[in-house]
């Protein structure tokens, strides 16, 4: 039995408990919260790709009721780690639209922030969100805007923003190799979205100096986090002025790759944002200090545990 085809039963039954059949009605809410604090629009939770996996052994359940065999669950691995239970979950498909792992996350945001089904996806899918990604080219140039968050990504593609896809930690994952990879896939420009002003525009600029070290990559900018504040704001925005108008405010207001972001960023104040926070809208909350502990048992970093295993 194909893994693709035990996880597309997975996640159907996943999708379900989240919309209408978890027992646990204070979880779902929970997760409904979660998902609302973050941006998204509940009355469209039917068409996102999100679910709740309850715990492995209802989880099996459901899939030994869809007709799968218990050694095709137990070898397809998705029912075995009891860490990503009363997590939200979803799908990482490649460009072709198979699923070749999943991601888990708390819904309050305990660390890890992240668990990951098969830990080598990376090298099948250079970004997460690149089935739906690529489908639609802007303009009629495959562009890609990236961001640090999956979930970001998700909330950008669920405002009609089908080019939006994420890669966590810029200068971790965007490596020349990843770089490549999206070149190869006919990726022909980049907007890297930070996920703040200031470790962000970092791991920004990290990534976009490694698609300078020769070899194939697209052309790759810069949207400052002054001119947008937050993704949730960033959603909002492409709401209000649909995504035509919005690339072209895009293209106005990205820095090119030849100029200097920390200067540049030290030039943009904050009284030139262009899409404030709405009033009554809660500002973001002082980010936590990142620990530089290194997770003992799968030796990476606490914040974003990479060995669902």
């Amino acid at each position: 039995m194909d893994f693709s085809d035990v996880g597309e039963r997975l996640f159907s039954d996943a999708r379900r408990l989240l919309q209408c059949g978890a027992t646990d009605h204070g979880l779902r809410a929970v997760c409904y919260n979660s998902l609302c604090s973050l941006g998204f629009d509940l009355q469209r939770l039917d068409s996102l790709p999100v679910g709740l996996f309850l715990n492995p052994s209802v989880m099996q359940e459901e899939l030994l009721r869809a007709g799968f065999s218990r050694e095709e669950i137990i070898a397809s691995g998705l029912v075995s780690d009891s860490r990503v239970a009363e997590r939200l979950i979803g799908p990482i498909r490649n460009v072709g639209g198979r699923i070749v792992s999943f991601w888990a996350r708390h819904p309050e945001g305990l660390r890890p922030k992240y668990y990951f089904f098969r830990r080598d996806w990376r090298q099948e899918v250079p970004a997460f969100g690149l089935d739906v990604a690529l489908s639609c080219p802007a303009d009629g140039v495959r562009e890609l805007l990236l961001v640090e968050d999956l979930l970001d990504a998700l909330l950008l593609q669920s405002t009609g923003l089908s080019q939006a896809a994420a890669t966590l930690l810029f200068s971790r994952n965007l490596t020349r190799a990843r770089w490549e990879q999206l070149a190869v896939l006919g990726v022909e420009q980049v907007t890297l979205v930070p996920s703040d002003e200031r470790e962000g525009l970092a791991r920004a600029a990290a990534a976009r100096e490694a698609s300078l070290q020769g070899g194939l990559a697209p052309e790759v900018f810069v949207l400052l986090p002054e001119c947008f504040g937050r993704v949730k704001n960033l959603a909002k925005m492409i709401l209000a002025m649909t995504c035509i108008p919005f690339w072209s405010w895009l293209k106005d207001n990205r820095v090119p790759r030849t100029d200097d972001l920390l200067a540049t960023a030290a030039t943009v104040t904050a009284g030139v944002s262009l899409f404030d926070v709405p009033p009554g809208d809660p500002m973001p909350e002082p980010q936590r200090p990142r620990s530089t502990e290194i997770c003992s048992l799968h030796h990476c970093d606490p914040m974003f545990c990479f060995c669902w295993d």
